[in-house]
């Protein structure tokens, strides 16, 4: 038996999901990335996703195939800050989410806070105060269960959602000061947030 990699077949693959200019706008994803000076290099364009960043992503990608057939992305925009909800269950005009994880299934995901914010927000864009969480625990409880999928309804109060809006607010002030003046802003606000960061040490000179 003759092995040979194909480099080549890797590379198209990963190209096909691969963007060398950055996002234009404010975005959501970047006021609840738990760091926020990862998002202002992201932003400068001075970083970008390592092969197995976007290889995570696509995973994401067909979990979303897979629980709605297709990917029906719905752009929204408040206060010059862009959403982009994965689909809507039209049948009850809700908002969804899909999550996949490598956590454990037996984790509360409630303790994702930086996923409830980013609910919050897509709840205040789309309008009312619930939406749905779909899920999806690669790596099951890390013991026997091999894999799980956990859908959960979500409903905040009008204070809890106008308080999340607030603070988004905040953030996107922040950010927009710093890429006005070409100075990164403090972070992260979650210590484990440089572990997997691909933002290089050498520009990112306070990285944890």
């Amino acid at each position: 038996m003759k092995l040979r990699f194909r480099q080549d077949l890797r590379d198209n693959l990963i190209n096909r999901f691969r963007s060398d200019e950055p996002r234009k706008g404010i975005h959501v994803s970047d006021l609840t990335s738990p760091c926020l000076k990862q998002s202002y290099f992201i932003k400068k364009g001075l970083c970008r996703p390592r092969d197995e960043n976007i290889l995570t992503w696509m995973i994401g990608i067909a979990c979303h195939e897979l629980l709605e057939g297709e990917i029906h992305d719905v752009p929204l925009e408040l206060d010059g800050i862009h959403a982009s909800i994965d689909f809507v269950k039209r049948d009850e005009t809700l908002p969804v989410e899909i999550k996949s994880t490598r956590q454990s299934v037996e984790k509360d995901f409630v303790k994702n806070q930086w996923w409830l914010e980013q609910i919050m927000c897509y709840v205040k864009i789309f309008g009312g105060n619930r939406a749905l969480l779909y899920i999806v625990y690669l790596m099951g409880d890390w013991k026997e269960t091999m894999a799980g999928y956990k859908p959960w309804e979500l409903e905040f109060t009008d204070k809890e959602i106008d308080d999340n809006w607030a603070e988004m607010l905040r953030r996107r002030d922040i950010l927009l000061q710093s890429l006005e003046i070409n100075t990164p802003p403090a972070g992260p606000r979650l210590a484990w947030a440089c572990k997997n960061c691909y933002v290089e040490k050498e520009i990112c000179k306070n990285r944890i």
